[in-house]
C-alpha cells in the first residue's frame, strides 16, 4: 500500500521545485504527485503518494513543514485518496 501526503503550500511553482528537491535529498522516492489550485486564494493542494517501502514518512513531513512556502502538512491514512478527491 502507498503512502500519501497531503499539504496546502503557496501556488507558486518554485514551491513545487523545493518540495520535490527536498525529497530527493532526504532519498525519498515519489511514485506520484499532484499540485492543484485550492479554494483558499493563492494556495494549492499538493499531494505526494510515496512507496509503501519508504519507511519514515514522518521525516518527510517534519522537513516539509520547515519550509516557509508550506502552511500545514499530513498524511492520509489508509483512504485510497488521489489528489482529486481530496480537496478542502
Amino acid at each position: 500500500m502507498n503512502k500519501t501526503i497531503c499539504a496546502l503550500v503557496n501556488n507558486e511553482p518554485e514551491v513545487l521545485m523545493r518540495i520535490t528537491g527536498l525529497m530527493r535529498r532526504k532519498g525519498f522516492c515519489m511514485k506520484k504527485i499532484v499540485m492543484e489550485e485550492s479554494t483558499e486564494p493563492n494556495k494549492a493542494l499538493l499531494t505526494i503518494t510515496l512507496p509503501e517501502e519508504q519507511q519514515n514518512i514522518t521525516l518527510a513531513i517534519h522537513q516539509m513543514e520547515k519550509l516557509v512556502d508550506v502552511y500545514s502538512v499530513r498524511e492520509l491514512v489508509s483512504l485510497g485518496f488521489t489528489g482529486m478527491e481530496v480537496g478542502n
